[in-house]
């Protein structure tokens, strides 16, 4: 049995018994119907709910209104987002919910088919199955997170990326786990407004990346590593020159190594940032514009700067099937990494149905849960190496 709450909001009565249907075929573990956001609201209070279906057209309370109670009241649950109304509509709402920090997986027309349906819970099993802990539930204090990283208590976990056409792991993404005695493993979301606050960019993107070396030269790592760096670091003077010679001091390629920038960072002028990615480009490190698509994006800056990767941000590829102005974009940044002869990175994909349509784009490179969720490099090279 699958393990998910489901709530379905509707004013529709046949709907409402649609999916209550549709959702009883896949055997998930409690199904509840209302007919209103208020009687929504008012469910919520007493029961849990893992995925919320709801109706954006509704008399009394709409969706979005309910959505907006939603955020207030700290909802943690999945969204999917149920609509005959324009595209455009469904758009901004979604957008409107990432803003408020609602987790939205996805958006239907009604009436909703069954295969959707069976995505969508598909999907949200995925994303529940490892749920990042929310920081207001775990209390740490900054010496601890810095007797964390001295210690060796961040560590690597590592997610798998495809390629489309052979199938076959081409690299990875190095993400970093705290392993608390007390706690066990603590995610990003905990630990980085500490980084943030203490200025620790530096010390953290130091440990991700001895992580990677000691993993390198054990022969658990034969592929591209991905590792994540801010903006902050490559203005400093010296980052490429302590980069490289790290790499040649532990007799590393530095081809090994790709570095991804948020396309927000990777845009704001410096004259540290281009000499920097100049040298490591010399050196045949690997750079990488992350969560593109999202940034105020210059396509001059783009050709400027010497990346050999885009990866596409998840929000696209969750909603590109369901949304033709997303699809249009994904498209045409496909269209444009091959006329620049760079790589592409899909991120994100969760499902069959996905990885086939991006394959049928051209996307190079698939990373996602459908091909592999984060784990420590004992379980990457167990399963895949």
């Amino acid at each position: 049995m699958n393990s998910l709450r489901v709530l379905v909001v509707d004013d529709h009565p046949l709907q409402l018994k649609r999916m209550e249907r549709q959702l009883g075929a896949l055997s998930v573990r409690s199904i509840d119907c209302v007919a209103s956001g208020a009687d929504a609201l008012k469910h919520l209070e007493s029961h849990s709910c893992d995925l919320l279906f709801c109706d954006l057209n509704m008399p009394g309370m709409d969706g979005v209104e309910l959505l907006s109670q939603l955020a207030q009241r700290d909802y943690s649950g999945h969204i999917v987002l149920m609509s005959a109304m324009e595209e455009s509509i469904i758009s901004s709402v979604r957008w409107m919910c990432l803003a408020l920090g609602l987790k939205v997986v996805g958006a239907i027309d009604k009436p909703c088919s069954d295969k959707e349906v069976r995505q969508l819970v598909q999907s949200c099993t995925y994303h529940c199955v490892e749920p990042e802990r929310k920081a207001e539930s775990i209390v740490i204090n900054d010496e601890e997170f810095l007797f964390a990283l001295a210690s060796g208590q961040v560590i690597n976990h590592y997610q798998p990326k495809f390629n489309f056409s052979s199938r076959l792991l081409v690299g990875v993404e190095a993400l970093a786990r705290w392993i608390h005695p007390k706690h066990g493993v603590i995610y990003p979301n905990v630990f980085l407004p500490i980084v943030e606050r203490c200025g620790l960019q530096n010390e953290l993107f130091s440990t991700v990346l001895s992580n990677v070396i000691k993993d390198i030269k054990a022969d658990k790592l034969p592929c591209s590593t991905a590792i994540n760096v801010t903006h902050n670091e490559l203005e400093q003077a010296n980052f490429s020159h302590q980069f490289l010679e790290k790499c040649q001091h532990h007799s590393v390629s530095p081809s090994m190594i790709t570095l991804e920038l948020t396309e927000t960072e990777v845009y704001r002028d410096s004259t540290n940032l281009y000499r920097n990615l100049a040298r490591l480009r010399l050196n045949s490190v690997g750079l990488a514009i992350d969560d593109f698509g999202t940034g105020y994006s210059s396509l001059s800056k783009l050709s400027q700067l010497p990346f050999t990767e885009i990866k596409i941000d998840r929000s696209f590829i969750q909603m590109f099937r369901t949304n033709a102005k997303h699809s249009h974009i994904v498209a045409c940044i496909c269209e444009l990494a091959k006329r620049m002869g760079m790589s592409l990175v899909a991120e994100g994909v969760e499902d069959e149905t996905t990885w086939f349509s991006l394959k049928s784009l051209g996307v190079d490179v698939c990373q996602g849960y459908f091909t592999g969720r984060p784990m420590d490099i004992d379980a990457l090279h167990r399963t895949f190496l």
